[in-house]
This record gives C-alpha cells, structure tokens and sequence, in this order.
C-alpha cells in the first residue's frame, strides 16, 4: 500500500513539472533537456479546407513548447492528399518538429518520403513548408524512381514528388524500358 502511494505521489510530481515554463531561445530543439509545457500521447492533427483533408500528423509522443509554439515529435508520420480525399504520399522520420502556428514542419532522422507510385525520397532532413506546399533540403538526398536512381544535395519539390529540383551534385542512374542502362 505505501509503495502504491509512493508511486502515485512520484507520477503526480513528473505530470506536474511539465508544466513549468521553457526557457532560452531559438527552437526547441536546441535545448532537449528543458521541460515541454505539454506531453500529449498519442499526437495527431490535421490540415482541412472546406472540408478537405490536405494532410495528417501522428506521432506516438508530442511534446509542446508553447513559447516557441512547436510541437517537438517522436517518430512522426505525415500522410499527404489530393484534391479528391486520395492519398498521395507519406512521410516518416525518427523525430520532428511541427509549429502549431504556420503548420510548417521539420522532419529528421532516416527521413523518407513514399508515394502512392512508389516514388521514394530518403534523406537525413528536410523541412515542409505548409502555406507553398513545399519541401526543402539541404541534405543529401536520394530519389528512387521505378529503376531510376537520382541523388545530389539540396532538394526542392512538391509532396507528391511530382516536380523536383535537386539543387547540386546531381547525379542519374537511368534504367530504359528495354533495360539498357542509361547514365
């Protein structure tokens, strides 16, 4: 019975403190060792327009940081729709950040981009601007194509990896229908 109650009153003691205040600057993510003002299990929001879901967020842990008014998030996905409601493509990474404020989000951490195509984009980051429907990277970058294989630094493309523009160090890999390699 007194251990019970140890346990209680020392759960109530880590639920209480996360509700202390951050402090310092810059994103959240530069100070990991400070407290959330927030713990949510089980984390998921998405972005509608009249009615249309554009994209969906979960994530197993989100840990808020009000001041900086990001969420920060243990092994988020990111599923990505049409016009019509269809999924177009899914995001995953180990960590991420998302700020409640624009919906823009930070994805790092084996980062990797699937389409309802198969398309694949894997990179160690990349950020996902939500007002131009936009993903930039900075890193290297590798994009899977059926056969095709293009990699290079630096990224700049849509969701669905409809149009992408990789910035340097461009490189392809071009398998032709026939099978005749192609570089």
């Amino acid at each position: 019975m007194r251990f019970s109650k140890l346990l209680l009153v020392a759960i109530t003691a880590v639920v209480l403190s996360t509700g202390c205040e951050t402090g310092g600057g810059g994103q959240a993510s530069d100070w990991p060792d400070s407290l959330p003002d927030e713990i949510v299990g089980n984390f998921m929001t998405e972005e509608t327009d009249s009615g249309r879901v554009n994209w969906k967020l979960s994530s197993p842990e989100g840990r808020r940081f009000e001041k900086q008014q990001v969420f920060l998030l243990q092994s988020p996905v990111i599923q990505f729709y049409d016009d019509v409601g269809a999924l177009q493509s899914t995001l995953v990474s180990k960590k991420g950040e998302y700020s409640h404020q624009t919906g823009d989000m930070l994805a790092y951490g084996d980062v990797v981009v699937t389409t309802v195509e198969g398309d694949r984009l894997e990179t160690d980051s990349l950020r996902y601007f939500n007002q131009e429907d936009k993903i930039l990277s900075d890193s290297f970058v590798r994009l899977k194509r059926g056969n095709d294989l293009i990699t290079g630094v630096g990224l700049e493309c849509d969701h669905n990896l409809s149009s992408v523009d990789i910035k340097k160090d461009f490189e392809a890999t071009i398998i032709e229908d026939d099978g005749e390699f192609d570089e």
